[in-house]
């Protein structure tokens, strides 16, 4: 291997607890060059560039080519290699972080799925490019660096197909709504703002909720804030207003009309 056609950089140390990026690098293969089997403590992404070649982990073995990439799992055993014909070029990122196995789950890769596909390639390409290139900033590298990766890590979440989701990941996008809608519900949400939040369309999402909770996100949300205000109008002197406004209702009169449609009596009889 020529010293040109391989260039890889690392960082010492964790500047973020949820997610760090702790090494990156290129290469340009030699024929049928092979790694492994190996196994690292961190996650390992490679994207492919030019040329082709195999990857094979426990799931199976994959002949890649150009705009294709593979995953690597910490204490995974792997092998990849370079094909003998058109020997691949490639850029790659290790990361770690608390946060990484949710984000890759929400990228649909993992272990037993570790392939994916980039529809923009030269965009996509662009991306670890910038990531190479800060590295040889002296001035919050690191963090310009972890930029960067959360930047690749949406553009996969961004091509992610609803049917390419295992189950783990439909329950991901479920818990995530309704965590948004209780933390949220107080603000003036939406279906369309939930759904954009979560990085799936109205469609799908409705989907989710009816075939696993059996409601619909809309109506998941009206229940969520009539809860609430019936528990305020309970345990606090808030006015009815107030009382509103606190769960996302700026007027008056159309709180009152859906909290009667929904409990039958008006927010001042409730309260007696």
């Amino acid at each position: 291997m020529k010293k040109q056609d391989l260039k890889h950089y690392s960082l010492d140390k964790a500047t973020n607890a949820s997610l760090w990026v702790c090494q990156c690098g290129w290469e340009k293969c030699e024929r049928s060059h092979k790694f492994g089997p190996a196994v690292r403590d961190h996650f390992l992404i490679h994207y492919i560039v030019s040329g082709g070649g195999t990857y094979k982990n426990s799931s199976g073995e994959y002949h890649l080519k150009k705009g294709q990439g593979f995953l690597i799992s910490p204490l995974e055993v792997t092998i990849y290699q370079a094909d003998e014909d058109e020997p691949w070029e490639y850029y790659w990122v290790g990361f770690k972080g608390v946060e990484a196995k949710h984000i890759l789950d929400r990228c649909a890769i993992n272990a037993k799925t570790p392939i994916f596909s980039c529809d923009e390639t030269q965009k996509f390409k662009g991306l670890f490019v910038e990531m190479f290139e800060a590295f040889k900033s002296s001035k919050a590298r690191e963090y310009v660096m972890l930029a960067q990766l959360y930047l690749i890590l949406s553009d996969l979440i961004a091509q992610v197909k609803p049917q390419s989701l295992p189950s783990s990941n439909v329950k991901v996008y479920l818990n995530s709504a309704l965590q948004y809608i209780n933390d949220n519900y107080s603000y003036d949400i939406n279906v369309k703002s939930l759904a954009s939040h979560i990085g799936i369309d109205r469609t799908y999402l409705y989907r989710i909720f009816v075939e696993n909770i059996q409601i619909s996100p809309e109506q998941y949300l009206l229940k969520t804030r009539m809860t609430k205000a019936a528990n305020l109008l309970q345990t606090t002197d808030y006015s009815i207003l107030q009382v509103a406004l606190s769960t996302g209702y700026k007027d008056l009169s159309h709180f009152s009309n859906i909290f009667k449609k929904f409990f039958g009596v008006s927010p001042s009889n409730y309260r007696k």
